[in-house]
């Protein structure tokens, strides 16, 4: 595009660059050189512009991608001009909602963000958040004129767990900060008196204020209490309020109608009556062929996750997860009118593709619902969740039905899983990503170019895992999906299950699974493939015949998600892990299978167990002279109780025996564990962004065992998801939630990472130096994304020469 005059303080570059976006499918502009000239108003939100050279332009009114991950929460200032997100990236984000510029912008130190709140109070302009590692930030708003805000940080907590909540009082100065989540108690901070009152309750996932003194709290167990704040002592009911089955998600207050709504794993919803305090008894309906009917909400609902009352307590809309959907269409909003004695479904927003429904609706998990306190727009309201997507929704008056009016889409890529091949010709490495592709590197180039890319996948690859000589590699899907990969003729393929050669590319495995395909594991010697996920069942496959597969539901017998696989080193056993607390082995050689449970209830885990892995044979100073005949197994699992613990497991050929070594409490909430396959050495990762290495020490001989501390890795910015061994167990491999891949020497002396690689993002080398028209807060977010000014670009200029 040669840079005319004609193209100087007008529209035209914007008109034409819009026109070529809607006309070109791959709107892409790598290396563009489109500096010094007025851009106004285009939205690059679909546009690849990497490299591309924006320097001293003008970029007015002009829409980008932005940094934006899962979003857990979302809040409204008091008068709906502002509304705010916080992500699992650690980010906040304020956003004008009638042009939805950015008016605030920060990046945490890379701790989720759980919970967010503007003070409701009309004489009051504050702001609090809550994070993963338990700190909590308290914000005056001190320029609240339109587009021009202003936070400044004005106190802050730490406490020793997550903070999962944070809510203001609602009187008119919102004088009253309260906070919560694990842990025993519950703070509320007196702002002008700069007084703490500390509750006794633990374990808090939400909660809400109903005046400027009364606070109802809902606990990760079930749970439901009202404190009064005046006497420090919790409320007297009428009734005892029935409690939920599972963690109570979300609590909303009707201000008009004065009663709480709550919703659970459990599918059920909780009313409460806050005048009478007692449940209140409730019925929904809907209209069908223009008769009203009940609805039967817990033959549809699976899981409530997020629900919230209109300001003028007439609309309740409830993010919930249904029952037997097709491919992204489980995830909705049902919206009821509440204006009647029966309460009335009268829309229901998902991604079908009904003539009645929106088909704009969410494809993932729906975290957060807030609705407008602006009374001109009752029914307007904004929805976010696991898709990296925030969407405003209001009432189309004509049509009837509520639309999806704006959204905004963003970027992201955590890294779940990092795997290590055992061939020893090949010495590769896969990641599997946020970003629905698998990533498969050289060990020994390591740049931030992958040697391969398998992109088949539909949504986030949560594991990826190789079989014993490095031939082949299955990766699990939220797609609910398993992609079995084959390496030939120097490239890798999808396996096709029904062809009778199985080198052929086809398609991925459509699972017996109804939910996220959330582990994979290959047996170690023979053609044995075993998948878990968030249906609660394990699945084995004969990779000589993927037809042929076996459900061990019925053995494993899990009561929740599955989380983690493993088999031993010979192969005869299969373990379990899950978030119902427990670890299952199950006798896969023995037709009458029997599965065990390690560890009864109070010497097991008090939290979901989320990785497990066997100590190796080859390990000799812990293994038995007797083990080949017993068939004796080390076990090391860990979990979200932060107890890392050794597991011995001791067969015949009629029963098994378990016995739970020794533990440690390791600081953290523990994602994943891994076993040197050289050394009796174990590492341990998880929530604190820190590696921790472990040597087990002791003998069957000595019947005494413990985990001694070696040294601690530091290095990543946000939550470790898992890490690995290389084959010579010299080197340790981790990748997280702060986008990064980093290696780790396991002998050496030097505790950070000896190398790292992080994958290009959308705007990598974007040269944005000297542009006009962006504030801080949007510069500050393109960099975020990879764009970078004058120093930051010296590589570009060769680049683009080679493009």
């Amino acid at each position: 595009m040669e840079k005319h005059k004609f193209l100087k303080n007008n529209y035209t570059a914007g008109n034409i660059l819009n026109l070529l976006l809607q006309l070109y499918e791959e709107k892409d502009f790598q290396y563009w050189d489109l500096s010094e000239i007025d851009i106004w108003g285009v939205d690059f939100r679909d546009a690849i512009l990497t490299g591309v050279d924006f320097n001293d332009s003008d970029l007015k009114n002009c829409i980008f991608t932005q940094p934006l991950g899962c979003i857990h929460s979302i809040a409204f200032n008091a008068d709906g001009n502002y509304f705010a997100t916080g992500d699992a990236h650690g980010l906040i984000r304020v956003h004008n909602t009638e042009n939805l510029a950015l008016c605030f912008f920060e990046k945490g130190a890379g701790n989720q963000i759980w919970s967010v709140a503007f003070s409701s109070g009309t004489n009051s302009q504050r702001f609090a958040l809550a994070a993963e590692d338990g700190s909590v930030k308290l914000f005056e708003i001190e320029n609240p004129a339109l587009g021009k805000l202003n936070f400044k940080e004005t106190y802050s907590w730490r406490q020793t767990g997550r903070v999962l909540s944070v809510a203001f009082s609602l009187d008119p100065e919102s004088n009253i900060l309260a906070f919560g989540g694990d842990g025993n108690t519950i703070t509320c901070y007196k702002i002008k008196e700069k007084d703490t009152i500390i509750l006794d309750t633990s374990n808090v996932y939400c909660m809400t204020f109903i005046d400027d003194k009364t606070l109802y709290i809902c606990s990760q167990e079930g749970g439901f209490i009202g404190w009064d704040l005046s006497t420090h002592k919790p409320q007297k009911f009428y009734e005892e309020p029935k409690r939920h089955e599972k963690l109570i998600r979300c609590i909303a207050f009707n201000a008009t109608k004065q009663i709480i709504a709550t919703g659970s794993e459990d599918g059920k919803l909780r009313i409460f009556d806050t005048n009478n305090k007692q449940d209140l008894q409730f019925q929904l309906v809907y209209i069908e062929n223009g008769s009203e009917k009940d609805y039967e909400y817990t033959k549809y609902i699976s899981e409530i996750r997020t629900l919230a009352f209109s300001c003028d307590g007439s609309i309740l809309a409830i993010g919930c997860i249904c029952k037997n959907q097709p491919n992204n269409s489980e995830h909705k909003i049902l919206l009821f009118d509440l204006t009647g004695d029966k309460w009335k479904l009268i829309s229901t927003l998902d991604n079908s593709l009904s003539e009645n429904q929106d088909q704009n609706g969410h494809t993932h998990l729906i975290r957060s619902i807030a609705f407008s306190p602006n009374t001109a727009k009752p029914r307007f309201f904004i929805s976010g969740g696991d898709g990296r997507i925030v969407k405003l929704w209001d009432w189309d008056q004509d049509k009837k039905k509520w639309k999806c009016q704006d959204n905004l889409r963003g970027y992201a890529n955590r890294l779940w899983s990092v795997a290590f091949s055992n061939n020893e010709n090949q010495s590769i490495f896969a990641c599997g990503c946020e970003d629905n592709n698998i990533h498969i590197w050289n060990y020994n180039d390591r740049t931030h170019i992958p040697s391969y890319t398998l992109s088949k996948h539909k949504d986030w690859v949560w594991l990826v895992a190789f079989n014993h000589d490095g031939t082949l590699l299955a990766s699990a899907s939220e797609d609910k999906t398993i992609g079995l990969w084959q390496f030939k003729d120097n490239n890798w393929n999808l396996i096709n299950p029904e062809a009778e050669n199985t080198s052929q590319i086809n398609h991925l495995l459509n699972t017996k699974h109804t939910k996220r395909v959330r582990s994979v594991a290959f047996h170690p010697t023979e053609n044995i493939l075993a998948s878990a996920g968030n249906d609660n069942i394990v699945i084995l496959w004969d990779l000589g015949n993927l037809n042929n597969i076996k459900v061990l539901s019925e053995f494993m017998n899990h009561t929740d998600r599955v989380l983690s696989l493993a088999f031993s080193p010979d192969g005869r056993y299969l373990a379990s892990s899950s978030r119902d607390k427990t670890i299952r082995m199950i006798k896969i050689v023995d037709n009458n299978q029997q599965s065990s449970v390690l560890g009864e209830k109070e010497s097991c885990h008090q939290d979901q167990v989320h990785s497990i892995a066997f100590i190796t044979n080859t390990q000799s100073s812990l293994s038995s002279e007797k083990q080949e005949s017993q068939n004796r197994y080390l076990l090391v699992s860990g979990g979200f109780d932060r107890q890392l613990i050794l597991w011995e497991v001791n067969s015949d050929n009629e029963n098994t025996q378990v016995n739970k070594l020794c533990y440690v409490n390791e600081g953290q909430r523990i994602l994943s564990v891994a076993c040197n396959p050289t050394k009796p050495i174990v590492a341990s990762a998880g929530h604190n962004r820190i590696i921790t290495l472990w040597e087990i020490k002791g003998s069957q001989q000595e019947d005494k065992y413990e985990f001694k501390y070696i040294k601690t890795f530091k290095g990543h910015k946000s939550a470790v998801e898992s890490i690995v061994f290389t084959p010579d167990g010299q080197r340790l491999i981790s990748c997280g939630q702060d986008q990064t891949i980093k290696f780790w020497d396991v002998e050496g002396k030097v505790n950070t990472s000896i190398h790292t690689i992080e994958l290009d993002k959308p705007y990598q080398g974007m040269n944005i130096s000297g542009v006009k028209n962006l504030d801080d807060a949007q510069i500050y977010a393109l960099k975020e994304l990879g764009a970078s000014m004058d120093e930051e670009i010296s590589w570009l200029n060769q680049k683009k020469r080679n493009y």
